[in-house]
């Protein structure tokens, strides 16, 4: 599926699959602006902006489970921009950072393993 850029101020923070990005300019969000095969615009203040998108994401059944955990947006040189709730990073082609845990007990053979979070 055709992706379009997603930019704030001329800076890529990510891409929104475009039939998508259609329908959300059809329905009126009010913090995007583009025309077809071009990039899409956030506008205003950016965790804002990706607040209205995140809540129309949800409204329409686009978002994975709702965790209410708000993670960093960064352009594509590294600016942190706002942040945006993690479930739907996916569908906006944002960039995430993780990290996975694991430890050894000492003086044993036993092993600890962080669980992934679902």
């Amino acid at each position: 599926m055709w992706r379009t850029p997603l930019v704030f101020q001329g800076e890529a923070i990510g891409s929104i699959a475009e039939p998508l990005a259609e329908q959300m300019l059809q329905e009126g969000v009010d913090s995007l602006r583009g025309l077809r095969g071009e990039p899409m615009q956030l506008l205003g203040e950016p965790s804002a902006g990706l607040a209205e998108i995140a809540a129309w994401l949800r409204g329409h059944g686009y978002a994975a489970p709702w965790r209410d955990e708000l993670v960093s947006v960064a352009t594509s040189g590294g600016r942190i921009i706002g942040c945006v709730e993690r479930a739907v990073v996916r569908n906006l082609g944002i960039a995430t950072q993780a990290v996975q845990l694991h430890g050894c007990v000492q003086g044993s053979d036993q092993y600890w393993l962080q669980q992934r979070v679902r």
